[in-house]
């Protein structure tokens, strides 16, 4: 997982058109519960890309990609809306981002039997009950320094493409950025900037 760190740390350092005072803000929150417990093994090693074609539905709970519930936020999430080119690069930049590891991204539903790890990407934060300017939010897998879970089993992210106005590339950064927080991976602070 060390390396996911690094992999992470380049895509998100991939390309910029944001001003740093107007750049979107990524997000973590400490898990406040996990409702099964976690084993060694990892459950998972499926990432779904939800472009949430119709909205997607999210409803109360603990986090759980087969049934759509999220402690982040509740609300119905609007559709990625870039048209199918960009969102086919958006699928491609995650399955590059991920191809070291041993997962696969897909962009087709394993359905709510399968476990997978789940990644929606459309709308904007204030559709879930979220303040403005967050481009990704995911639990983290931390409850405190120290103190944290393997992963999130079967957990729900977000990436908000239309804060990010449609750039894969943000947009691909992010969802690999907040799926590693799943994974207990935190954000990476460079104390030279």
């Amino acid at each position: 997982m060390r390396s996911l760190a690094a992999v992470v740390v380049v895509a998100c350092l991939g390309a910029s058109a944001y001003a740093e005072s107007e750049r979107p803000r990524l997000e973590r929150v400490p898990v406040q519960h996990i409702q099964p417990t976690v084993g060694a093994v990892v459950n998972s090693k499926t990432i779904y890309l939800n472009r949430c074609v119709g909205g997607c539905k999210v409803y109360a709970g603990y986090t759980d990609s087969r049934t759509n519930k999220s402690a982040i936020g509740q609300g119905t999430l609007s559709a990625y809306s870039y048209g199918d080119s960009s969102w086919n690069s958006v699928v491609n930049c995650m399955k590059s981002v991920m191809s070291r590891f041993n997962v696969t991204v897909t962009a087709t539903d394993p359905g709510p039997a399968v476990d997978h790890f789940e990644v929606m990407v459309g709308g904007t934060p204030g559709q879930l009950g979220l303040s403005a300017g967050i481009g990704g939010i995911a639990e983290y897998s931390c409850s405190s320094p120290g103190v944290c879970s393997k992963y999130l089993p079967n957990a729900l992210v977000f990436v908000f493409s239309q804060v990010w106005q449609g750039n894969v590339n943000e947009i691909c950064a992010a969802a690999a950025q907040e799926i590693a927080h799943t994974w207990s991976l935190d954000h990476v602070v460079d104390a030279s900037e």
